[in-house]
């Protein structure tokens, strides 16, 4: 156990130290939206509505912090994360870089809790030295968890709700009573994702549904105490869900778009059939594993554990001994359905506006970071499930070689290659 807890330790100051280096070296903004992030802190700092007028949103003025743009902003999300970090910045008093720097350590914060805690929770639900350290290296060795981690971006919110619900799922399947401190922490991981963002909620409520096929005997006959725990649980989601709701009274849609938000670069856009747009797809989904320019490196890391996972899954839920499932195959299981039922609806809703505008985008490995203890649960169960000890070792050394290069390498290259 020392040597998983010393691995865990070199992970979370991996995660610290990449954070710190984009805070000080990697100039603001970086391409992942961390302009527009900041400018919807700005709006509703200045026009405090639960449910924004996006159509009246703009980005800031970098040089004058009282002034917004014509530019609009093209985000849609809930107002929960910015709320927040309005109350962090002063417009009036400090410096522009000043209030940056202030709202990209209070998202190191964020994200630094969301990998405590998944590394906390993800030590529990496996034996095995080698399995446990596969776990937890891909849980925290992913490159857009350390960038991402280092700005301001919502996706740190939705990173500490799906530790959160990663935790609760480990107990609940653990045979944890469903009793309120398990509701607690599923429907405040559950809430923290859907109130940073709709993808984040679809996920991860995906995650803990297809969970809870493994416990529904737990569940029935109901009695007092299940009562109160699904009614504990149905109010974290309606919680979760207001914002949509609101969007839903006010502008008719759950999540509001403009086509401003779906810009076409092109003055002729190239219109895909499906096939073609799947192939498109999954390039691009591959590219969005690397912060900066990816690599065959960068795509073999991201294969590979999505392969080790579903094998691990497999082997977890349907070669096992007679018995049911482990904590970790069920994790597993329930994370890889969520992540390709995710996929499917993904396409779904962009596909339709390619085929409006034209648009080439709306798809990351970002939208899926939330349930990654799920996949990082498989990759532990195939490591540890490997017949000898040498194969083991031999095949997280190499897991864990692709994860720091592409983790690493590429980032500190472009933060020492900057102006």
């Amino acid at each position: 156990m020392t040597k998983v807890n010393s691995a865990c330790a070199l992970f979370f100051l991996l995660h610290v130290a990449v954070m710190v280096l984009v805070i000080r070296a990697v100039p603001y903004p970086t391409n992942l939206d961390e302009h527009q992030h900041l400018s919807f802190v700005y709006h509703v700092r200045a026009h405090p509505d639960f449910i924004p007028d996006y159509a009246r949103m703009f980005v800031v003025d970098h040089t004058d912090q009282a002034r917004f743009l014509s530019e609009k902003n093209h985000l849609q999300h809930p107002s929960f994360y910015y709320q927040m970090l309005k109350f962090f910045i002063d417009p009036e008093g400090v410096a522009f870089g000043e209030n940056v720097t202030r709202l990209r350590l209070v998202n190191m914060a964020l994200s630094g809790l969301a990998v405590l805690l998944g590394l906390f929770f993800a030590t529990r639900c496996l034996t095995g030295a080698e399995a446990r350290v596969g776990f937890a290296a891909t849980l925290v060795v992913v490159p857009m968890i350390g960038v991402v981690g280092g700005t301001i971006n919502n996706d740190n919110l939705a990173l500490l709700g799906g530790a959160l619900t990663l935790g609760g799922l480990i107990r609940l399947l653990g045979g944890a009573s469903p009793n309120m401190a398990v509701a607690g922490l599923l429907g405040a991981g559950f809430a923290l994702g859907a109130l940073s963002k709709l993808s984040a909620g679809l996920v991860l409520g995906l995650w803990v549904a297809f969970a809870h096929l493994a416990v529904l005997g737990q569940l029935f006959p109901l009695d007092r105490r299940r009562a109160a725990y699904l009614l504990v649980l149905a109010v974290f989601v309606a919680l979760g869900i207001s914002p949509y709701i609101g969007n839903l009274a006010t502008f008719g849609v759950l999540l509001y778009t403009e086509p401003h938000m779906f810009p076409v670069s092109q003055m002729d856009p190239v219109i895909l059939a499906l096939p073609e747009f799947l192939v498109m797809f999954g390039a691009l989904f591959l590219d969005t594993w690397a912060v900066y320019q990816a690599d065959a490196l960068d795509w073999a890391a991201m294969l590979g554990v999505l392969g080790l996972s579903a094998i691990g899954a497999w082997r977890g839920l349907f070669r096992r001994p007679a018995g049911p499932p482990g904590i970790a195959a069920v994790l597993a299981g329930a994370g890889l359905a969520a992540f390709f039922c995710g996929l499917v609806i993904n396409i779904a809703f962009i596909y339709p506006i390619h085929l409006e505008s034209g648009h080439a985008g709306g798809m990351s490995i970002r939208y899926y970071l939330p349930l990654w203890g799920g996949v990082a649960a498989g990759v532990g169960l195939a490591i540890g499930g490997l017949a000898s000890e040498k194969a083991k070792s031999a095949v997280l050394l190499g897991l864990l070689a692709l994860l720091l290069y592409s983790y690493a390498v590429p980032l500190v290259a472009a933060a020492f290659s900057s102006p």
